[in-house]
C-alpha cells in the first residue's frame, strides 16, 4: 500500500472513530484538507501513482467524502471540503479509464507493430 494510500486510510479511522467533538471535529477538517491538498497538487503536476494505488486513493477519497457527510453538516468550510473531494474523486476516476485507454491503444499498437514485422 503507498504512503499516501495509509494516510487516507488513518484519516478514514479517525474520522469513524470521532464522535461529535467540535474540537475534534476541527482538528479532522484540518488532516484531511491538508490530505486533500496534497493529493491536488500531486494530481495538478501529473505525479500519479500507478493505477492500483490510484484506485486505493479513490476508495479512499470516497469513504472519506462519505464519513464526512455523515458526520459534519452545515458549516460553509465542511461544505467546500465536501466539494474538493469529490472533485478529487471524480478527476481520479477520470484518470484511471485514461490510463486504462492508453495501455489499449499501446497493446493493439504494439499488435499491429509485430503482425507488421513478422513477429
Amino acid at each position: 500500500m503507498s504512503k499516501r494510500a495509509e494516510q487516507w486510510r488513518k484519516a478514514l479511522m479517525m474520522l469513524e472513530a470521532v464522535k461529535v467533538d467540535p474540537k475534534k471535529l476541527k482538528e479532522m477538517e484540518g488532516l484531511i484538507s491538508r490530505i486533500t491538498s496534497n493529493l491536488e497538487e500531486s494530481i495538478n503536476r501529473g505525479e500519479l501513482p500507478d493505477s492500483r494505488p490510484l484506485y486505493e486513493q479513490q476508495s479512499l477519497a470516497i469513504k472519506l467524502q462519505s464519513t464526512l457527510e455523515n458526520l459534519l453538516e452545515g458549516t460553509n468550510e465542511l461544505e467546500q471540503l465536501k466539494k474538493r473531494l469529490q472533485s478529487l474523486c471524480e478527476r481520479m476516476h477520470i484518470e484511471r479509464k485514461i490510463r486504462v485507454q492508453m495501455r489499449g491503444q499501446l497493446q493493439k499498437s504494439l499488435q499491429i507493430l509485430c503482425k507488421s514485422e513478422g513477429r
